[in-house]
């Protein structure tokens, strides 16, 4: 509040410091590689001899197909596209600044967390799979869950944290943007990111057009898992009891693990 207010010559100097902007190469057609397709604005390597760089390759599959008419994100790219969608995800997820601290030495060895801790670490471990943590309220599932996804972000891992009903807002929110694929953007990102932390699941409010995305989602990241190409950790209050036969046997293949946390709630212990 007691800075003196800059002098015309000072704010003249400090705007001389600023980094130029990049300038615009008017002949930019002609610094392109042989065959590329690249303009400004495209994601891909202009060099790229895959999409020629446009970031994204359509494959070559016959009418009818599941994959035909679809694009996906070429390779020169996609660890960029990997990181962009890291980013939104976490920005809609609940892992705060001190979640990123929590390690495994930090988890208590209480007796009825061991197992989930173990189910957890081995699934990590092995890189795919599900696990689905159950118990009462307060026991430490939610511990787990963040303490996973921050190892995995120490471990350089596409991996988030978020709560069940707060996928759905976020899904929903995709109603009130102008563009019209930002719905199915935003569930391919939640159904394809690497590590997948979820927790609450069974608390948000079932309507026919919950159901309906949570199929699609479990779908989709439990055929991920079977090809071992995802992870997805799961607490609840609920056992699966609480899902239709169609995911309770997902949840319940022999290739994944469901746990009973049966740890007593810890929560009045802390506020003491």
């Amino acid at each position: 509040l007691n800075e003196k207010p800059k002098t015309l010559k000072q704010a003249l100097a400090e705007l001389d410091l600023r980094p130029a902007a990049p300038m615009l190469i008017l002949n930019w057609r002609e610094t392109l590689p042989p065959g590329s397709r690249w303009v400004p604005g495209d994601k891909g390597r202009p060099d790229c001899p895959t999409c020629y760089g446009l970031g994204y390759i359509t494959p070559d599959v016959p009418r009818g197909h599941p994959l035909w008419a679809k694009a996906h994100i070429c390779g020169c790219w996609s660890d960029d596209a990997e990181r962009l969608s890291i980013n939104r995800l976490n920005s809609a997820s609940g892992l705060f600044a001190p979640d990123l601290s929590l390690t495994w030495s930090g988890v208590r060895p209480e007796p009825g967390i061991i197992s989930a801790v173990g189910a957890v670490r081995k699934t990590l471990a092995q890189k795919w799979g599900w696990v689905y943590l159950h118990g009462q309220p307060g026991n430490g599932k939610s511990l787990l869950l963040r303490t996973a996804i921050a190892e995995c972000l120490r471990a350089g891992l596409g991996a988030v944290y978020i709560r069940w009903d707060a996928i759905f807002d976020h899904l929903r929110a995709a109603y009130n943007q102008e563009r019209v694929n930002d719905f199915d953007e935003r569930l391919s990102a939640w159904s394809s990111v690497g590590v997948l932390a979820i927790d609450e699941i069974g608390r948000a409010r079932e309507t026919e057009w919950v159901a309906e995305q949570m199929h699609k989602l479990l779908d989709a990241r439990y055929n991920a898992a079977r090809y071992q190409r995802s992870i997805t950790l799961f607490a609840s209050n609920y056992s699966t009891d609480i899902f239709d036969a169609s995911l309770r046997s997902r949840f319940e293949d022999s290739h994944f693990a469901v746990v009973h946390v049966t740890a007593p709630d810890m929560r009045p212990v802390l506020k003491g």
